[in-house]
């Protein structure tokens, strides 16, 4: 009864980080359910399949009322959720380290060998959040952020290496899903990455000018080069550590001019001069207080972040003079900066 419990809990976050990702996603009722439903039962299902065996997620009808459940208290009260998210990350936990090991000890009963059993367990914790990430069109979390994937297979491995040693005990069951839950943990009070390869440089589409433009061949090239000659600097929110993670690039415009795309009509208008403050509170993003202007390239967007204010927007804003940001990364031109930071002047 204990573990059924503990299943239910894991599936009920599983959900709810699902339905939690819908909603930012700004996806409609069905769509919030659907995703709560992919990311709750869908390593499970994953589990089952891979060693040939019926989906047990279909044979118990509290998996799918359970899932079902988190979609739609999500739906309903995203706010209360998304304030609770720290919280919601320790059943998250539980039940990674709970679903890792019984999915490993699901394929070792099926007759898979350690290593096989070790991946599938792993499979079993991560593959909804896989499928939720690729379902909203972006890289799944746990292949560039997080410990995720390494506390699963660590919880798996501690039981498929119990078995290939002759001994079946429960209590390697029970140490697993504790490494699994303790490493996961430690992830999250501390924000713990695995290493990364250097970040790519955009120093060129900064300084790139038109007679580099010119040397391009044929009409389109050259207008795609005008209107993607884009930078890429910090979207923060105060508070947050200045760290690689709270990077984003803008994403170059590849399908014509965005001259000409709808501009809100009660945002900044294009060309208004700003002057881009930093919080007190907080030490960045940038060294100094300077002045820039409104660009229109690209327009203005709803902040999607939990520390957003209510419609807050986010502008591109073309620096009057090269800019450090606060960890003295490479000088800017040009970036994307959350309403609260711009003052018109």
């Amino acid at each position: 009864m204990l573990v059924l419990t503990l299943s239910l809990a894991g599936t009920f976050a599983f959900g709810l980080s699902g339905a939690l990702a819908g909603v930012r996603a700004h996806l409609d009722l069905f769509g919030t359910v659907v995703l709560a439903f992919v990311a709750a039962l869908s390593g499970g299902i994953l589990r089952d399949l891979l060693i040939a065996a019926p989906p047990r997620t279909f044979r118990d009808w509290r998996y799918l009322a359970v899932a079902c459940a988190a979609g739609l208290v999500c739906f309903v009260l995203p706010r209360i959720i998304d304030r609770a998210e720290r919280g919601m990350q320790v059943f998250d936990a539980l039940g990674l380290s709970l679903f890792c090991v019984t999915g490993a000890t699901a394929a070792l009963a099926d007759g898979v060998g350690a290593a096989q059993a070790a991946i599938v367990g792993s499979i079993t914790g991560i593959g909804g959040g896989i499928l939720r990430d690729l379902l909203l069109r972006k890289i799944p979390t746990v292949l560039r952020q997080e410990l995720y994937a390494i506390p699963a297979l660590l919880g798996a491995s501690v039981v498929a290496i119990a078995h290939a040693a002759g001994n079946d005990s429960g209590l390697y069951a029970v140490l697993g899903a504790a490494a699994c839950f303790a490493l996961r943990s430690l992830g999250i009070r501390y924000g713990l990455n695995l290493p990364k390869p250097p970040q790519r440089r955009y120093d060129q589409a900064l300084t790139e000018d038109s007679s580099h433009a010119k040397e391009r061949t044929g009409r389109g090239e050259r207008a795609r080069d005008r209107s993607c000659r884009i930078a890429d600097d910090l979207v923060r929110a105060p508070g947050v550590v200045d760290d690689a993670r709270d990077r984003r690039p803008l994403e170059p415009i590849i399908a014509g001019s965005v001259d000409h795309a709808e501009w809100p009509a009660d945002a900044i208008p294009p060309g208004t001069r700003v002057r881009v403050t930093r919080n007190p509170p907080w030490s960045g993003p940038w060294r100094t207080v300077f002045l820039g202007t409104i660009d229109r390239t690209p327009p203005p967007q709803l902040v999607r972040h939990r520390r957003a204010h209510d419609g807050e927007r986010e502008y591109a804003v073309s620096f009057d003079e090269h800019q450090l940001s606060a960890n003295g990364d490479r000088p800017h031109r040009k970036a994307v900066i959350w309403e609260r930071h711009l003052e018109a002047i």
